[in-house]
């Protein structure tokens, strides 16, 4: 299976490295177990021999006194020393199709908001003491914090010991070099950014200005909207005039009639006449012809390295399976036409289908109406019993829903 070589982050220079350093190529930092690999897109496959055993040597073990990464043919830390001894290693990690991508691994992306704009703090370099040891960086450690300040740049400060005075005289060291970070193209650095959760004195002026016009309206709106629900909704009783009635009736005929009709052998009703038979596609089958490799994924190797992870999937083609397509004739009674009478009288009466031979009645419906006057004119559809009972001029006690509909007619 196919080797490639990821890449990996840096979480104090933020720079990207190649998969095979165990050092950063920017600032000199041992990679450590906050390291995350990840693999691009496009990497290429590995076809170095070296590179090649390397990757498959193993995992690298994570020094238990300092963190360093080490390959796996060390017993000692090449950092601090330390013996190896029941130091774990980085675990073998397979992963789906979807592979990480650098974006989704940037430690930069996952810093709060706050922290990842505002300015980093100095970096400290110390020359070396009165009996000429080397320089470094104050303190014993390295605090492991990610910054960012133009184009990613880093702060590394102490978590040791708090700072010494100035030098005082020629035997003493001299005070500490202060380097500030400036922007991505080298300018110095300027005054802290402000915050962007901070609005400006202005803005901040304005919104407060128009808050009550706002609060104003909003309460207004809501309670216009809680006024119309409650006289559109609300119920009360009003005393209206039977002013007429309107009517309409329906009657739904079907005949006996001669129809075609397909269907699959086996199907077709014993009063059929068939016309004609033919061979059609009734469905389709899968058959596995084969097996085929495909790629599911990577397996971060945990020492810089990715291997692709293959899988065998079956293979299928599709075959149609034929039937026998039967085309016939029947006798079934069939919608043919509907009967309605209308009119704007108290006499509601159903209109006359007048059958003929093979055709029958099917059903009957209807739609009775009655006009009632009062602050405006409404129509109310009834029961037949109901509607058939009042008359013209009659009084009737409604039940109003705000005034614009008939809820009930009282008895």
């Amino acid at each position: 299976m196919a080797i490639r070589e990821g890449k990996w982050r840096c979480p104090y220079s933020s720079g990207v490295n190649r998969g095979a350093h165990l050092a950063c190529g920017g600032c000199g930092a041992t990679r450590d177990k906050e390291v995350t690999f990840f693999l691009e897109d496009d990497a290429p496959e590995v076809t170095d021999e070296a590179l090649l055993a390397r990757a498959r040597a193993g995992a690298d073990w994570l020094c238990n006194y300092c963190g360093a990464a080490n390959p796996p043919d060390r017993s000692q830390c090449r950092n601090c020393g330390g013996e190896r001894g029941a130091a774990p290693s980085r675990p073998v990690v397979e992963e789906g199709a979807g592979m990480r991508s650098e974006r989704s691994e940037d430690p930069l992306a996952r810093l709060p908001e706050g922290e990842a704009r505002s300015n980093p703090a100095p970096l400290v370099i110390e020359p070396g003491d009165a009996s000429g040891a080397a320089p470094g960086i104050r303190g014993a450690t390295l605090a492991r914090r990610v910054v960012y300040a133009g184009l990613a740049l880093v702060s590394l400060r102490s978590t040791s010991r708090p700072p010494r005075p100035p030098a005082r005289s020629a035997g003493m060291n001299p005070a500490p070099l202060i380097i500030e970070p400036g922007g991505a193209s080298g300018a110095p650095p300027g005054p802290p950014a402000r915050s962007a959760g901070m609005n400006p004195a202005p803005l901040a002026a304005v919104t407060r200005r128009f808050r009550p016009v706002v609060t104003t309206v909003l309460l207004l709106l809501v309670a216009f909207v809680a006024a119309a629900a409650y006289f559109g909704l609300r119920r009360s009783e009003e005393t209206l005039t039977v002013a007429g009635f309107e009517w309409e009736r329906k009657v739904a005929v079907e005949a006996w009639r001669t129809v075609r009709e397909r269907a699959w052998e086996g199907s077709v009703p014993s009063q059929a006449r068939v016309v004609s038979r033919r061979q059609e596609v009734h469905h389709t089958e899968r058959d596995q012809v084969g097996t085929r490799r495909v790629k599911a994924g990577t397996r971060d190797l945990g020492n810089g390295f990715f291997e692709d992870v293959y899988r065998d999937e079956p293979f299928y083609r599709e075959r149609p399976v034929h039937r026998t397509r039967v085309t016939y004739d029947i006798q079934r009674w069939v919608p043919d036409r509907t009967v309605q009478a209308s009119g704007q009288d108290h006499a509601a009466r159903w209109p006359d289908p007048a059958l003929r031979a093979g055709e029958r009645e099917v059903s009957r419906s209807e739609k009775l109406v009655v006009v009632l006057n009062g602050k405006r004119t409404y129509r109310m559809e009834l029961p037949e019993a109901h509607w058939a009972a009042l008359q013209p001029g009659q009084p009737v006690n409604a039940v109003m829903r705000g005034g614009w509909s008939v809820l009930e007619l009282k008895q």
